[in-house]
Formats: C-alpha cells, sequence, structure tokens
C-alpha cells in the first residue's frame, strides 16, 4: 500500500451492531489513499470478529488491540500510529459520506490549511432527522484570529463540538502535542478541538454534511446517570482556560463570555439534572461542590445574574448558585426535578 493521504482513527468498544457500516462507509472511500485504524478498546460483543473479517478484506484497514481504556485513550493510540498527511476521525456507530475525506483532503491542499471542518447529518432510527451546516463563513481561508472572531457564540453553538467534523494536518497535531486527555469521559473532544484550531495557520470550512451521526441509545452521552459528570466537565474547563491564558484569543471579549455564559446556562444545568436522576442521598452534597467548582466560581465574576432575568426561575436558581445557598438551590431545583 502506497503512503496514505489520510489516516482515520474509528475506536471500537461493543459497537458490533453498527460497526459493518462504518467499516464499509470508510473502506468505500472515494479517495482511495486512506488507511482506517480501528482501536478495539476491549470489545466483548463480537466486534473484534468483525474487525478481523474486514481486516482480512481489505489492507488498508489496521486493526489494534487494547484493553478497555476508554474513548480518549483509544484515539491516542491511534493518533501515535497514524501515517497520513491529514489525521480525521470516526466514531464506530457512525458512518461518512463517500466523499467525505475526498473533499475535506482536497479543501486541505487547495487552501494550505491546518484543519478542515464540514457539516454533519444527526441520524435517528436509521433516519436523516436534520442536517448540520457549520456556522462559519464557508470556502474562505481564516487565520486563528479571524476563524474566533467569527464565532463568538462558539460554545453556545457547539462550534468546538465533535472532533469528527475535522480533519487535522499530522504535522500540525504532532509539532504541537496535541492528543486527548485520557482523563476525560465527557466532552474530551472540546479541549482537544481547542488545542488544535489554535495552533492551526489557517483553517477553512465547507458546507457539505458529510458525517452521519447516529444517535444511538445506550452511547455515553445519553445515560441518564454519568457518574463524575462535574469533576470532568470541570477538568475540560481549566484545560480550555490554560490554553486561552497562553493566547491572545483570551482576550476576545465576546468569545469569553460566551464560555463562561455556556458553563452556567447549559453545564451547570446539565450537572444539576445529572444528580437529580442519580442518588437522591447526594443531591445536597453535591450540589455543593458543584458550586464551587472552579467553572462556576470563574463564570459567575464575568457574567451578571441580569444576563438571566428574562427567566424567573432560572435567575432564581443562579442567585442562589452564585451566592452558595445550597438550600435555596435545592428547594428550587426540587420543583424542577419532582417526580
Amino acid at each position: 500500500m502506497s503512503s496514505p493521504k489520510v489516516s482515520v482513527i474509528v475506536p471500537v468498544y461493543n459497537v458490533s451492531g453498527y460497526l459493518k457500516r462504518c467499516l464499509d462507509s470508510l473502506l468505500g472511500q472515494t479517495l482511495r489513499e486512506i488507511e482506517v485504524i480501528a482501536v478495539d478498546d476491549g470489545s466483548t460483543d463480537g466486534s473484534a470478529d468483525i474487525l478481523d473479517e474486514y481486516a482480512a478484506r481489505d489492507p488498508r484497514l489496521l486493526v489494534v488491540r487494547q484493553e478497555n481504556m476508554g474513548l480518549s485513550a483509544a484515539r491516542n493510540t491511534g493518533l501515535s500510529l497514524a501515517g497520513g498527511e491529514y489525521i480525521g476521525f470516526v466514531d464506530s456507530d457512525d458512518a461518512a459520506e463517500p466523499e467525505m475525506f475526498r473533499l475535506m483532503a482536497r479543501a486541505a491542499e487547495e487552501n494550505g490549511c491546518d484543519a478542515v471542518q464540514c457539516g454533519h447529518i444527526s441520524v435517528a432510527d436509521g433516519e436523516d432527522v436534520r442536517k448540520l451546516v457549520p456556522c462559519l463563513p464557508k470556502d474562505e481561508v481564516l487565520t486563528v484570529e479571524a476563524l474566533f472572531e467569527a464565532m463568538p457564540q462558539a460554545h453556545t453553538k457547539q462550534c468546538l463540538c465533535f472532533c469528527w467534523r475535522f480533519l487535522f494536518s499530522r504535522r500540525l497535531l504532532r509539532e504541537n502535542g496535541i492528543r486527548f486527555d485520557p482523563g476525560l469521559k465527557y466532552c474530551e473532544d472540546t479541549p482537544f478541538n481547542l488545542h488544535a484550531l489554535l495552533k492551526a495557520k489557517s483553517v477553512v470550512v465547507i458546507a457539505p454534511c458529510l458525517y452521519r451521526y447516529t444517535h444511538r441509545p445506550g452511547s455515553i452521552i445519553r445515560a441518564r446517570v454519568k457518574p463524575g459528570l462535574e469533576d470532568h466537565l470541570n477538568r475540560q474547563y481549566l484545560m480550555k482556560r490554560a490554553m486561552l491564558k497562553e493566547s491572545p484569543v483570551g482576550k476576545n471579549r465576546a468569545f469569553m463570555d460566551d464560555m463562561y455564559y455556556y458553563s452556567l446556562y447549559t453545564l451547570m444545568r446539565m450537572m444539576t439534572g445529572n444528580l437529580y436522576h442519580g442518588d437522591k442521598a447526594d443531591i445536597m452534597s453535591g450540589l455543593k461542590k458543584m458550586i464551587r467548582l472552579e467553572m462556576i466560581r470563574d463564570s459567575f465574576k464575568s457574567i451578571p445574574l441580569s444576563r438571566f432575568k428574562n427567566e424567573p426561575v432560572v435567575y432564581l436558581i443562579m442567585l442562589a448558585a452564585k451566592y452558595k445557598m445550597a438550600r435555596l438551590l435545592k428547594f428550587l431545583n426540587d420543583r424542577i426535578y419532582k417526580e
């Protein structure tokens, strides 16, 4: 096999019902200079047999096996082995449109960019639910400064989520030591994407929706209760804060305010909901811990409570959280999450 233009990293863990569709979509890409690195993260459901079957038929599929260490560790294993000029990611329960990697690699080469973003299709029960086109200028080469100026609502509009809708140059990732944090179970790709985009010389966004994202029951993100969620969310926040402190983007007021607002309006409510769906005996201690997180403290220092005055219930919850009135916070949330 000649040197691949694109390496696609696929972490695999107990997805036998989806894996063949994923592999078919990758090995059927119109870009032939491709290698698919499937990292079997300790599957026990027959996924390993499927990988062996496909690897025997197509030498472009490299199968690596390791003990179960989680999504981030599996992706890092793939990164250490990738030989392509560009690197992409596909989750093993998802699929790629046939033209995905040809179009993205072409956009990177024609524009001399370190990173390319495409749109994606949201799929549920085998049916296309909606197409999500990137909310950034299309087919325009953007410097780092221009990129972040163009997405002042990067967090609330989820512009930094999902590593699978990006294609990165291998040089960018390796020269800057960009890896996933193995200690992160949730939101692991947001710090990774932010790090890569902050270090990129230029970025281009293309309009086509080329990735097929599957809403799968039983996936990590859809679990009703997510153990340790608050610690993982705070950890990814601290990683982003450290990166932004060293970058001019950290002085972009709109971008930073949006990150703080998202931490309060979305992530704090996500953590609260997680507590109320878990062990009811731990709710009070969980709320006390949550309102003392650095992510929450920093956000309240930057976002005025008046931002929430148009939503009285949210305003009261934020008031209680800001001034660490845990009992009032519990009283208000008890009304929302009552059985």
